[in-house]
């Protein structure tokens, strides 16, 4: 009897912690546009300037914890899609390369796509950096850049933007 009592009490402290970690791992957003402008030389890497990437840090209380709370934060998805004009693809470029950096933090690059083919993409994901990124997503100055070559001149700007979720992990408030 003390054996079954031992075991019921340890599994239902494990489905408790189970709980609590599901309830503190979510998902966050982020989106950011570029735009690169007509006319630019190729073969020539052309870096668009960063631009800030805001982090809702009302979805922490959702969870009942706190953007400075976050024990891990890494990348879920990355997608890059043409917003204008709407008849572009992506065949201009040959190489990208996404960038974050936050204040007393090394800028890092955390996003890629070499030798891109020509195959009229509208959208695509790039393959992404699998490191834990919380202290950057637990800074207030977090900012995205973009490095790009371009094997083609384009005869009118193309605005793109930058679809990001990354998954948290966080420690609840008062733990």
């Amino acid at each position: 009897m003390k054996k079954i009592l031992i075991f019921s009490f340890l599994f239902l402290s494990l489905v408790a912690c189970e709980k609590i970690d599901k309830n503190t791992q979510f998902s966050i957003n982020t989106e950011v546009a570029f735009e690169v402008p007509a006319d630019m030389a190729t073969q020539t890497p052309i870096e668009l300037n960063a631009i800030p990437l805001v982090v809702d840090s009302k979805i922490f209380e959702d969870y009942n914890t706190s953007i400075d709370l976050i024990d891990k934060a890494t990348i879920k998805n990355i997608e890059l899609q043409i917003v204008n004009p709407q008849n572009a693809d992506f065949n201009f470029l040959t190489d990208v390369e996404l960038y974050i950096e936050a204040d007393n933090l090394p800028k890092i690059r955390i996003a890629w796509k070499n030798d891109l083919q020509n195959n009229q993409l509208q959208s695509f994901s790039p393959d992404y950096l699998p490191d834990n990124l919380s202290e950057y997503l637990k800074n207030d100055h977090l900012k995205m850049s973009v490095v790009l070559l371009t094997d083609e001149v384009l005869q009118q700007p193309v605005r793109f933007k930058v679809k990001t979720s990354f998954y948290i992990d966080a420690e609840l408030i008062g733990k």
